[in-house]
């Protein structure tokens, strides 16, 4: 409806319709750029990008982008590069300002500008996960960042629609085949570490817009550790 859920809001995105403010929420959810970047060397949900994957990590981050037309509107879309970007970092932070622009392109919307911004929600990933033990505590956080937000735009989260903590990773496949994965955040982040060189470390945080990231709560000060020993 509105276009590639990964993609931009329109007009950027090249389709989809202004979001109608009167009928939806527009939940924005972003991610810490070094852990993105390492899950999308696993699947970069593009076949433009998955092909640059064979060159290894540090050439993957450092790739330009482009990215297909996703629009399952358009038989032909699939064959036209929609989306580009020097790279993957910089496509990111294209995105997420867009997405979160307190200024949109009134071709983004239909109604208000007000009306739009009231309608977005901002939700950082990592806000809404837990370890196993910390489920409890999690949950408190989905009802800050989720069920209250969207309380406040008349969007009430009752009965079945009650949160669970997020504590495991599911894909389609793996929640039919009930194959559930814990989520441990402090194992996972050692673990993207290590694909990641000092020279790698320091190229993520040249192409990032380092002011924009403090804004949506992203300081990187543990990339700036490992630098520094």
């Amino acid at each position: 409806k509105y276009g590639w859920k990964h993609g931009f809001l329109p007009p950027l995105g090249g389709y989809g319709q202004p979001f109608d403010t009167t009928e939806d929420v527009l939940v924005v959810i972003t991610r810490d750029a070094f852990v993105w970047l390492s899950k999308m060397m696993a699947e970069a949900y593009d076949p433009i990008m998955n092909a640059k994957r064979k060159g290894g990590f540090s050439s993957f981050i450092r790739a330009a982008y482009s990215n297909i037309c996703h629009d399952d509107n358009n038989e032909n879309a699939t064959e036209v590069p929609c989306e580009s970007a020097a790279n993957l970092v910089q496509a990111r932070t294209h995105k997420y300002k867009q997405w979160l622009s307190d200024d949109p392109d009134s071709a983004t919307y239909s109604g208000s500008k007000e009306s739009f911004l009231q309608s977005r929600i901002h939700v950082r990933l990592e806000s809404v996960v837990a370890t196993a033990d910390d489920a409890a505590s999690m949950k408190k956080h989905q009802t800050k960042y989720i069920r209250d937000p969207l309380r406040e735009r008349c969007v009430f989260v009752t009965g079945d629609m009650i949160f669970r903590a997020v504590t495991f990773h599911t894909t389609n496949s793996e929640y039919n085949n009930r194959l559930h994965r814990t989520i441990d955040p402090d194992q996972e982040k050692k673990e993207m570490l290590k694909k990641y060189s000092k020279e790698d470390l320091r190229f993520v945080l040249s192409q990032l817009d380092l002011a924009f990231e403090r804004q949506i709560g992203y300081d990187y000060g543990y990339v700036y550790d490992i630098l520094n020993e």
